[in-house]
């Protein structure tokens, strides 16, 4: 969910910017599947006011917020416009990708931290490997299976981390 808000006391969970930063900033929020919790939630924005349009989310559970700012400051890595080019109104667009820290599999939750472990890929690139390899539910699951036990035996995850991410797998509606 998006919203642009001025209020500096919502909720942020795992978030890329804890508390507001301007007079109006967008807020990015993803709730549990049953709606009860937040998965992650953030402020986004500069020292001036931004607008929130639109939200994405794409296989990759990677989130995509559109909108406009007129920060001068509005956070940004590697842009494809470097300087603020806008005025007061409508500002410059945005476009910004918020990619998970922690590894999802069909947004499930699993705890375990998203971190590159081969030749650049992450966990949840390898997990989204066995999604796209697997002919079924089952070869997902053994594949995960096999993953997890691996990056548990190299000492990458921890027990409980290959067994919450086993249980997402299990759970998930992939393939």
């Amino acid at each position: 969910m998006i919203l642009n808000t001025g209020s500096p006391d919502l909720v942020t969970v795992f978030p890329l910017q804890p508390a507001l930063n301007g007079n109006s900033d967008a807020y990015v929020a993803e709730l549990s599947a049953n709606g009860d919790a937040f998965v992650f939630s953030t402020y986004l924005g500069g020292s001036e006011s931004e607008d929130v349009n639109d939200i994405a989310l794409d296989v990759r559970n990677n989130v995509y917020v559109t909108g406009s700012t007129v920060s001068e400051d509005f956070p940004t890595v590697n842009p494809f416009q470097p300087e603020f080019g806008g005025g007061i109104s409508p500002g410059d667009a945005f476009v910004a990708k918020i990619a998970p820290d922690f590894v999802q599999i069909d947004r499930c939750q699993t705890g375990a931290e998203n971190q590159v472990v081969d030749a650049g890929s992450t966990i949840a690139d390898l997990v989204m490997a066995c999604a796209e390899d697997a002919a079924n539910h089952g070869e997902f699951v053994s594949c995960v299976a096999d993953l997890t036990n691996d990056l548990e035996k190299d000492g990458i995850i921890n027990g409980q981390e290959k067994d919450a991410i086993q249980s997402c797998a299990a759970q998930a509606n992939v393939p």
